[in-house]
């Protein structure tokens, strides 16, 4: 009957030392700027010019995120958390003008001053041209992108000392996004369409593939409730399509605030 009660006893010492709260669930949200890095492949002059002068230019944007997560206590101070969680990720870029430099000509016959279209799609070169012109990129339309995520996070918290209220913590893990539209202010494809310009659009990756890390703060409202804030960073580790020309990844940073029910 010792053993018994013994047996007993040590079975129930994890929730001796953790308590009743376990288990959590949160609602979370936040606003964040999404950027992208973007680099050219290959040795191609002219796109690496035209990414140089994108690299300049382009501005990041304000997104959102919103999510529901589950929070699951493995050690004293060490939770699991995944969930699931909407995302708009994003940035602005601009089209461009080429004005040509210097005018070559082949047989006195115009070249590509007579054939390049105002507009970021690169021109064409004509049958009497073998050689394309210098030419400097004049900027002109501002071009907002949103791509639209659903991310399912797994994600480990440390804690950290902390009193009755206040208690900081640091999250890193992987969060597995998929891609579910992409909204322009702009729509490029359908006018290169309309004026006749064929444009190879890249394969878009669905699946992604992200990195977190975020350090926050908890404060205890009462025995079952939570309040949390935390400063965030994700970075793609996927490429966002399968262009041979450039490498894209996105980015984001910003500061996600919820609300946590333990039990």
């Amino acid at each position: 009957m010792k053993n018994l009660l013994f047996s007993f006893c040590l079975c129930c010492l994890p929730l001796l030392v953790f308590g009743q709260n376990n288990q959590s669930i949160d609602f979370v949200g936040g606003l964040e700027f999404s950027y992208r890095s973007l680099s050219e492949e290959g040795s191609n002059t002219y796109q690496k010019q035209y990414i140089d002068r994108r690299n300049e230019d382009d501005e990041a944007r304000l997104n959102w995120r919103l999510g529901l997560n589950y929070n699951y206590r493995l050690g004293a101070k060490t939770w699991l958390r995944t969930g699931i969680r909407a995302a708009s990720v994003g940035y602005r870029f601009y089209t461009y003008n080429y004005l040509i430099v210097n005018n070559i000509t082949n047989g006195g016959n115009n070249g590509w001053g007579d054939v390049i279209a105002g507009n970021n799609y690169g021109g064409t070169y004509d049958r009497y041209t073998t050689t394309a012109p210098d030419y400097e990129l004049e900027r002109a339309e501002a071009v907002d992108v949103n791509h639209l995520f659903l991310s399912l996070p797994i994600v480990l918290r440390q804690e950290f000392g902390g009193g009755k209220r206040f208690a900081p913590y640091l999250e890193f893990g992987l969060s597995p996004h998929y891609h579910l539209q992409t909204r322009s202010s702009v729509d490029l494809i359908a006018r290169a369409e309309a004026a006749g310009i064929i444009i190879n659009v890249p394969e878009f990756n669905k699946f992604q593939l992200v990195g977190l890390l975020a350090f926050g703060m908890n404060y205890q409202l009462n025995e079952g409730m939570q309040l949390f804030a935390q400063p965030t960073i994700r970075y793609h580790f996927t490429t966002l399509d399968q262009s041979e020309q450039e490498t894209q990844r996105l980015y984001n940073y910003g500061l996600e605030i919820g609300l946590r029910r333990q039990w």
